[in-house]
């Protein structure tokens, strides 16, 4: 399907914006995760794509596209754009964010890049999806984390920092009912910078139980 018309407000196609928006952060992020949200969508099926500048908000550019399998979301946050206090956004912020189901399971990224230079970054999605399913060739993730993680949704969050320092976490748990009264086992594992951590424990019906984490593998150790 052609794009809807709402493409003839843009300057570029929208694949070649958000590339050039990551070229700054590309030596520090995953590369399978850069395809995953630069990817150009304009082939695949039942592709739509809106553009719409925020009346209520004026500064703000949403847009919005669609496929057979995924959607794909920016905001961009232009001079007009009045801060409201010291957390909120800035002329020069820009998000984007990715939901892709078709072909690799559900995978949700979703980058937020300041005006000052940084950038953060979630990816949820299933460990299975992250470390068997192929992206291309490759799986999307790689690492120990995936040796001690078992089935079931994960996280990882990147930091880059202005000066282009990297922070990198990791995070799985489950939490299971033993089949007795009010009885649960949580298996948790984490990664750090590179330093996993895993732990086991049972408990009852408790708000922010967390067992006992011990590292199982580390830079150090190999």
């Amino acid at each position: 399907m052609e794009p809807t018309k709402e493409t003839a407000v843009q300057e570029r196609p929208q694949h070649e914006v958000l590339s050039e928006k990551l070229t700054p952060f590309k030596e520090k992020l995953n590369p399978r995760v850069v395809e995953l949200m630069t990817a150009d969508r304009t082939k695949e099926k039942d592709y739509k794509i809106e553009v719409v500048d925020n009346q209520y908000s004026p500064g703000i550019i949403h847009t919005t596209e669609t496929w057979d399998g995924g959607t794909r979301n920016t905001r961009k946050f232009d001079e007009r754009y009045q801060t409201r206090d010291a957390w909120d956004h800035k002329p020069g912020d820009f998000d984007m964010g990715t939901v892709v189901d078709k072909g690799y399971r559900e995978v949700g990224v979703s980058m937020h890049i300041k005006a000052d230079g940084s950038l953060t970054q979630e990816i949820n999605c299933t460990t299975e999806t992250a470390s068997r399913a192929t992206f291309d060739t490759e799986p999307l993730m790689k690492g120990e984390f995936f040796k001690y993680a078992g089935q079931g949704n994960m996280t990882e969050n990147v930091r880059v920092s202005p000066d282009r320092q990297v922070s990198r976490n990791r995070h799985w748990s489950e939490d299971k009912w033993l089949g007795r009264n009010d009885r649960y086992q949580m298996r948790v594992v984490t990664e750090d910078n590179g330093v996993v951590r895993s732990g086991v424990g049972e408990h009852g019906i408790v708000l922010g139980y967390m067992p006992e984490m011990r590292v199982v593998s580390s830079p150090t150790q190999k």
